[in-house]
């Protein structure tokens, strides 16, 4: 994995590098020959309610990518159905720290983290390799709901979705399937 220092006091301050977008998305996904797309929204949604029926979705196939910060050291990438709910107990369980050294990631530090905005982080294609831990429940999402076997993550921006098939996505992100979900 790459090695990064990670300065968080000078994350989205002007002269640093500018967020990522849906486009540097796209170029990373053409760059990596990867089977997606990124599809538009008719406008912005506030919950993966509101996602859902904008995109004509069942809800479970929205995936979130939340960026966890782990004993004040370093970033990971989690990845779950977006209507289910982290338990950082199993995630910290899971990479042998205690629950005390594992929180949600500041916005700064998921952006210095991903070079993306919260809201808006997709699960691959981010400024630095970050560990990646896929919840069971993205490979099961498809299989309970989808027709055509795709999930719908964060694609750069507030009106963009990445979709992809959750095998895809896994292997991207050089993911490892877990359980993790209250």
């Amino acid at each position: 994995m790459q090695s990064v220092s990670y300065n968080v006091e000078t994350a989205g301050e002007s002269g640093s590098e500018p967020c990522l977008t849906a486009d540097d998305l796209q170029k990373f996904l053409t760059a990596n020959n990867i089977p997606s797309k990124i599809e538009q929204m008719p406008h912005e949604a506030a919950s993966v309610e509101e996602s859902a029926q904008a995109l004509g979705i069942c809800a479970d196939r929205l995936v979130k990518s939340i960026v966890l910060w782990i004993s004040e050291e370093y970033p990971i990438m989690v990845v779950a159905a977006g209507t289910r709910r982290i338990n950082l107990s199993a995630v910290a369980k899971l990479l042998s720290v205690s629950r005390k050294k594992c929180r949600m990631c500041k916005p700064e530090e998921a952006l210095l983290a991903t070079g993306y905005r919260i809201g808006t982080i997709p699960p691959i294609g981010h400024r630095t390799v970050l560990r990646t831990l896929v919840d069971k429940s993205v490979m099961s999402a498809v299989e309970e709901s989808a027709e055509d076997g795709l999930v719908y993550c964060g694609g750069g921006d507030l009106i963009s979705q990445l979709v992809i098939s959750p095998s895809e996505l896994l292997k991207a992100a050089n993911g490892e399937v877990v359980d993790i979900l209250s």
